[in-house]
Protein backbone atom coordinates (compact mmCIF):
# COMPACT_ATOMS: atom_id res chain seq x y z
CA UNK A 1 0.00 0.00 0.00
CA UNK A 2 1.67 3.54 -0.90
CA UNK A 3 1.90 6.26 1.20
CA UNK A 4 -0.87 8.14 1.71
CA UNK A 5 -2.90 11.12 3.57
CA UNK A 6 -4.36 10.20 6.51
CA UNK A 7 -6.20 13.07 7.36
CA UNK A 8 -8.09 12.81 3.77
CA UNK A 9 -9.37 8.90 4.50
CA UNK A 10 -9.48 7.95 7.97
CA UNK A 11 -11.93 9.93 10.73
CA UNK A 12 -11.30 7.69 12.73
CA UNK A 13 -8.17 5.91 13.88
CA UNK A 14 -8.44 2.21 15.80
CA UNK A 15 -4.81 2.05 17.86
CA UNK A 16 -3.77 -1.57 18.19
CA UNK A 17 -1.10 -2.10 20.63
CA UNK A 18 0.08 -5.10 20.02
CA UNK A 19 0.75 -7.05 16.50
CA UNK A 20 -1.93 -10.14 17.48
CA UNK A 21 -4.87 -7.60 18.19
CA UNK A 22 -3.49 -5.34 14.87
CA UNK A 23 -3.98 -8.52 12.43
CA UNK A 24 -6.78 -9.37 14.22
CA UNK A 25 -8.53 -5.82 13.26
CA UNK A 26 -7.25 -6.22 10.05
CA UNK A 27 -8.60 -9.41 9.19
CA UNK A 28 -12.19 -8.50 11.06
CA UNK A 29 -12.59 -5.24 9.09
CA UNK A 30 -11.57 -7.14 5.54
CA UNK A 31 -8.41 -5.27 5.02
CA UNK A 32 -6.43 -6.56 1.77
CA UNK A 33 -3.11 -6.05 0.22
CA UNK A 34 0.11 -4.97 2.15
CA UNK A 35 0.32 -2.31 5.05
CA UNK A 36 1.18 1.72 4.55
CA UNK A 37 3.41 2.90 7.03
CA UNK A 38 3.63 6.26 9.26
CA UNK A 39 7.08 6.85 10.83
CA UNK A 40 7.67 3.16 13.06
CA UNK A 41 4.07 2.41 12.93
CA UNK A 42 2.03 0.03 10.28
CA UNK A 43 -1.49 1.47 9.04
CA UNK A 44 -4.18 -0.56 6.72
CA UNK A 45 -7.23 1.34 5.75
CA UNK A 46 -10.90 -0.52 5.89
CA UNK A 47 -12.59 -0.81 2.81
CA UNK A 48 -15.97 0.53 2.82
CA UNK A 49 -16.10 2.04 6.01
CA UNK A 50 -18.86 5.12 5.84
CA UNK A 51 -16.18 7.81 7.00
CA UNK A 52 -12.99 6.31 6.69
CA UNK A 53 -11.63 4.07 9.26
CA UNK A 54 -7.87 3.44 9.56
CA UNK A 55 -6.01 0.60 11.77
CA UNK A 56 -2.78 1.84 13.21
CA UNK A 57 0.23 -0.23 15.25
CA UNK A 58 1.14 -1.98 17.14
CA UNK A 59 2.23 1.10 20.15
CA UNK A 60 2.79 -1.12 23.30
CA UNK A 61 3.37 0.32 26.53
CA UNK A 62 2.97 4.02 27.51
CA UNK A 63 5.86 5.83 25.46
CA UNK A 64 5.15 3.86 22.17
CA UNK A 65 1.27 4.95 22.22
CA UNK A 66 2.37 8.66 22.90
CA UNK A 67 4.52 8.77 20.45
CA UNK A 68 2.28 7.29 18.30
CA UNK A 69 -0.76 9.75 19.00
CA UNK A 70 1.51 12.59 18.87
CA UNK A 71 2.11 10.97 14.92
CA UNK A 72 -1.35 10.87 14.57
CA UNK A 73 -1.96 14.75 15.01
CA UNK A 74 0.20 15.77 12.40
CA UNK A 75 -2.18 14.05 10.03
CA UNK A 76 -5.00 16.01 11.75
CA UNK A 77 -6.80 12.89 12.94
CA UNK A 78 -9.88 13.99 14.84
CA UNK A 79 -10.78 10.80 16.48
CA UNK A 80 -9.20 7.67 18.32
CA UNK A 81 -10.22 4.62 19.40
CA UNK A 82 -7.90 2.25 21.67
CA UNK A 83 -8.82 -1.37 21.36
CA UNK A 84 -6.68 -3.64 23.63
CA UNK A 85 -6.27 -6.02 26.39
CA UNK A 86 -6.18 -5.18 30.49
CA UNK A 87 -6.09 -7.41 33.36
CA UNK A 88 -8.72 -7.68 35.90
CA UNK A 89 -8.60 -6.74 39.64
CA UNK A 90 -11.66 -7.31 40.55
CA UNK A 91 -13.67 -11.13 40.65
CA UNK A 92 -17.01 -9.59 39.08
CA UNK A 93 -14.43 -9.24 35.42
CA UNK A 94 -13.27 -12.26 33.89
CA UNK A 95 -11.50 -13.56 31.01
CA UNK A 96 -12.98 -12.18 27.98
CA UNK A 97 -15.52 -9.77 29.71
CA UNK A 98 -15.22 -6.17 27.78
CA UNK A 99 -14.42 -2.93 29.99
CA UNK A 100 -14.51 0.92 28.73
CA UNK A 101 -12.38 3.04 30.99
CA UNK A 102 -14.20 6.27 32.24
CA UNK A 103 -10.64 7.46 33.42
CA UNK A 104 -7.24 6.18 34.66
CA UNK A 105 -4.95 6.09 37.30
CA UNK A 106 -1.32 6.61 36.06
CA UNK A 107 2.02 4.78 37.11
CA UNK A 108 3.51 5.24 33.40
CA UNK A 109 6.22 8.07 32.81
CA UNK A 110 4.93 9.92 29.88
CA UNK A 111 1.78 11.62 30.86
CA UNK A 112 3.61 13.88 33.62
CA UNK A 113 5.40 15.22 30.95
CA UNK A 114 2.61 16.79 29.13
CA UNK A 115 2.11 18.82 32.66
CA UNK A 116 -1.41 17.30 32.54
CA UNK A 117 -1.87 17.01 36.41
CA UNK A 118 -4.79 14.68 37.09
CA UNK A 119 -5.52 12.29 34.14
CA UNK A 120 -8.03 14.10 31.39
CA UNK A 121 -10.98 11.64 31.53
CA UNK A 122 -12.23 9.71 27.60
CA UNK A 123 -14.67 12.11 25.42
CA UNK A 124 -17.76 10.88 27.29
CA UNK A 125 -20.04 10.80 24.31
CA UNK A 126 -17.46 8.80 21.95
CA UNK A 127 -17.20 6.38 25.10
CA UNK A 128 -21.31 6.06 25.29
CA UNK A 129 -21.35 4.82 22.04
CA UNK A 130 -18.94 2.74 22.55
CA UNK A 131 -21.04 1.14 25.71
CA UNK A 132 -24.08 1.47 23.16
CA UNK A 133 -22.98 -0.88 20.80
CA UNK A 134 -22.12 -3.31 23.17
CA UNK A 135 -25.38 -3.38 24.51
CA UNK A 136 -26.53 -3.63 20.76
CA UNK A 137 -24.70 -6.76 20.22
CA UNK A 138 -26.00 -8.17 23.35
CA UNK A 139 -22.83 -7.29 25.96
CA UNK A 140 -22.84 -5.58 29.06
CA UNK A 141 -19.59 -4.00 29.66
CA UNK A 142 -18.23 -2.98 33.00
CA UNK A 143 -17.22 1.00 33.00
CA UNK A 144 -14.81 2.38 35.59
CA UNK A 145 -10.86 3.05 36.45
CA UNK A 146 -7.91 1.46 34.88
CA UNK A 147 -4.62 1.75 36.19
CA UNK A 148 -1.43 2.24 33.55
CA UNK A 149 1.64 0.88 34.71
CA UNK A 150 4.52 0.53 32.35
CA UNK A 151 6.39 -2.14 34.40
CA UNK A 152 3.78 -4.99 34.01
CA UNK A 153 6.35 -7.97 35.67
CA UNK A 154 6.36 -5.40 38.84
CA UNK A 155 2.22 -5.73 39.89
CA UNK A 156 2.95 -6.70 43.08
CA UNK A 157 0.10 -8.17 45.43
CA UNK A 158 0.23 -4.93 47.47
CA UNK A 159 0.37 -2.66 44.11
CA UNK A 160 -2.62 -4.53 43.14
CA UNK A 161 -4.29 -3.70 46.52
CA UNK A 162 -3.37 0.05 46.26
CA UNK A 163 -4.79 0.92 43.23
CA UNK A 164 -7.72 -1.67 43.76
CA UNK A 165 -8.48 0.34 46.86
CA UNK A 166 -7.98 3.66 44.70
CA UNK A 167 -10.88 2.72 42.46
CA UNK A 168 -8.85 0.51 39.70
CA UNK A 169 -10.95 -2.27 38.05
CA UNK A 170 -8.30 -3.33 35.27
CA UNK A 171 -4.43 -2.19 34.88
CA UNK A 172 -2.61 -1.89 31.26
CA UNK A 173 0.07 -0.01 29.69
CA UNK A 174 -1.14 2.47 27.42
CA UNK A 175 -4.46 3.82 28.41
CA UNK A 176 -3.29 7.05 30.64
CA UNK A 177 -0.73 8.51 28.21
CA UNK A 178 -3.16 8.36 25.26
CA UNK A 179 -5.97 9.92 27.03
CA UNK A 180 -3.52 12.80 28.01
CA UNK A 181 -1.60 13.36 24.87
CA UNK A 182 -5.37 13.03 22.89
CA UNK A 183 -6.04 15.53 25.25
CA UNK A 184 -3.17 17.88 24.86
CA UNK A 185 -4.15 17.99 20.98
CA UNK A 186 -7.73 18.42 21.16
CA UNK A 187 -8.42 14.68 20.04
CA UNK A 188 -11.80 12.64 21.17
CA UNK A 189 -10.24 9.62 22.64
CA UNK A 190 -12.05 6.62 24.10
CA UNK A 191 -11.34 3.10 24.81
CA UNK A 192 -12.53 -0.89 24.49
CA UNK A 193 -10.32 -3.42 26.25
CA UNK A 194 -11.08 -7.24 26.51
CA UNK A 195 -9.96 -8.82 29.77
CA UNK A 196 -6.77 -10.86 28.90
CA UNK A 197 -6.03 -12.08 32.84
CA UNK A 198 -6.99 -11.92 35.99
CA UNK A 199 -5.02 -10.77 38.76
CA UNK A 200 -7.62 -10.88 41.84
CA UNK A 201 -5.35 -12.60 44.30
CA UNK A 202 -2.31 -15.26 44.49
CA UNK A 203 -1.25 -16.53 40.96
CA UNK A 204 -2.90 -15.05 38.11
CA UNK A 205 -4.96 -16.76 35.69
CA UNK A 206 -3.94 -15.78 31.52
CA UNK A 207 -6.02 -16.08 29.50
CA UNK A 208 -4.71 -15.27 26.13
CA UNK A 209 -5.45 -18.19 23.69
CA UNK A 210 -8.63 -19.16 25.86
CA UNK A 211 -12.28 -19.69 23.99
CA UNK A 212 -13.54 -16.87 26.11
CA UNK A 213 -10.55 -14.17 25.48
CA UNK A 214 -11.25 -14.67 21.48
CA UNK A 215 -14.66 -14.66 22.05
CA UNK A 216 -13.93 -11.15 23.83
CA UNK A 217 -11.97 -10.09 21.31
CA UNK A 218 -14.53 -10.89 18.51
CA UNK A 219 -17.22 -9.18 20.22
CA UNK A 220 -15.21 -6.21 20.82
CA UNK A 221 -14.36 -5.65 17.15
CA UNK A 222 -17.74 -5.91 16.24
CA UNK A 223 -18.71 -3.41 18.53
CA UNK A 224 -15.70 -0.84 17.28
CA UNK A 225 -16.23 -1.85 14.16
CA UNK A 226 -19.92 -0.75 14.32
CA UNK A 227 -19.41 2.33 15.55
CA UNK A 228 -16.86 3.09 13.51
CA UNK A 229 -19.72 2.67 10.68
Amino acid sequence: MASVDLRKLAETVIVAPTDPIYSALRRAGSCSGGDGRIDLFRYSLVPESAHGVAIVGPALGAPAAALLVERLAREEVSRIVLFSVCGSLISKLRVGDLFIPTGGLSEEGTSRLYDAGEIPAPDRTLSNRLVGECHRIGIKPREGLVWTTDAPYRETAEKIERFRRAGALTVDMEFTAMATVCHFHKIRFAALMVVSDERTGGEPTIGFGSLPYREGLRRGMEAIFHLTG
